[in-house]
């Protein structure tokens, strides 16, 4: 019973360690243009996924209104 039990865990670590080195490869480039540089090292890490958050939030926000209003429009709500 054990013995089940740490090959999911070994399996599930391999997963998770593979779609990890995957995220990393996958999202940074090693030239050093990634990076803003006008803010500090750590800042300069996290800001662009935040800003890029928030730019396709956004862009759903925007979209999704857009389709309820033409929805409501038709219905006779709005």
């Amino acid at each position: 019973m054990k013995n089940q039990y740490y090959n999911y865990i070994f399996l599930f670590s391999i997963i998770l360690f593979s779609l990890l080195v995957g995220s990393l490869l996958n999202g940074y480039s090693f030239d050093g243009s990634y990076n803003e540089g006008f803010t500090p090292y750590i800042r300069s890490l996290y800001r662009p996924h935040l800003r890029n958050a928030r730019l396709m939030y956004e862009g759903v926000k925007t979209s999704t209104n857009s389709k309820l209003n033409t929805l409501f429009r038709k219905v006779g709500l709005y």
